[in-house]
C-alpha cells in the first residue's frame, strides 16, 4: 500500500575491470579501474536518460550505462585537478565508450564461468545512478550474470516509488514486517520525509485548532 511503482534491480555478481588507454577528452589517458555494475529497470533512470537509449543491445554493441552525478562531482573536484585533466560536464560524457571485462579483477578472485569482454558507453548522468560504478540496463545484467555462471535470477533489490512523502513511513514499516531491509540512505532520507511530512500536519493541525 503507497507504492506507485516498483523497479527491480540486479547488481552484476562478478567482478569488472576496465583499461582505457587513448584520447581524454584532448588529454591522453591511461588507467585501469575496477568496477561495479548495477542493472535496473529503465524507468528508473528515465527522468534523466531517455529509455531508447537505456537498453540491453543483446549482441556486441556497447552496454549503455549512467553515471551518478555524485561521481561526476568527485571527478570534477577532486580527481581532475591534480591531475590536469579537463572538467566535465553531463552533455560532454554522452557517446564516451571504455572497454569492459567483466569477470576479471586484478584484486579478487573471479569467477568459474568464462570472462566477457565487451564495451560501455555512457548515455547520461543521473542523481539514481550507482556512485560506486556504472548503472546498466537490468538485462544487460541478467545476461551478463548467465554468461558468467553466476545467479542471473535473484534480485539484489528493489526500488519502491511512493504515492505520495506521507506514505514513506507505512512503506518503510511493511518493507522492514516482510523481513527485507532498507538501504539504509535511501532509509534516512526516507525517515526524515516522513518525520517532516508528520511534523507539517502536525503544524497545520494546530493552526487549524487556534483559527478555530
Amino acid at each position: 500500500d503507497g507504492v506507485s511503482v516498483a523497479y527491480r534491480k540486479m547488481s552484476v555478481r562478478v567482478p569488472a575491470v576496465s583499461i582505457y588507454n587513448g584520447d581524454f577528452f584532448g588529454k591522453q589517458l591511461r588507467i585501469g579501474l575496477e568496477l561495479v555494475a548495477l542493472g535496473v529497470d529503465s524507468g528508473y533512470v528515465k527522468e534523466d536518460v531517455p529509455i531508447d537509449r537505456f537498453v540491453d543491445p543483446l549482441g556486441d554493441d556497447p552496454v549503455p550505462a549512467v553515471v551518478a552525478t555524485r561521481l561526476l562531482e568527485i571527478y570534477n573536484k577532486t580527481f581532475a585537478p591534480v591531475r590536469s585533466l579537463p572538467q566535465l560536464g553531463p552533455a560532454m560524457i554522452v557517446g564516451f565508450t571504455l572497454p569492459v571485462e567483466f569477470n576479471r579483477s586484478y584484486v579478487a578472485a573471479a569467477a568459474s564461468g568464462p570472462t566477457t569482454k565487451t564495451s560501455a558507453q555512457l548515455v547520461g548522468v543521473s542523481p539514481r545512478g550507482l556512485i560506486a560504478g556504472l548503472t546498466i540496463p537490468f538485462d544487460s545484467a541478467v545476461r551478463i550474470n548467465r554468461q558468467s555462471g553466476v545467479d542471473s535470477e535473484t534480485l539484489s533489490g528493489v526500488a519502491l516509488l511512493a504515492r505520495s512523502p506521507a506514505d514513506v513511513p507505512q512503506i518503510v514499516a511493511a518493507v522492514k514486517a516482510m523481513g527485507f531491509g532498507v538501504d539504509d540512505q535511501e532509509q534516512r532520507l526516507a525517515e526524515n520525509v516522513g518525520a517532516a511530512v508528520t511534523i507539517i500536519t502536525t503544524a497545520l493541525a494546530l493552526l487549524s485548532l487556534l483559527i478555530c
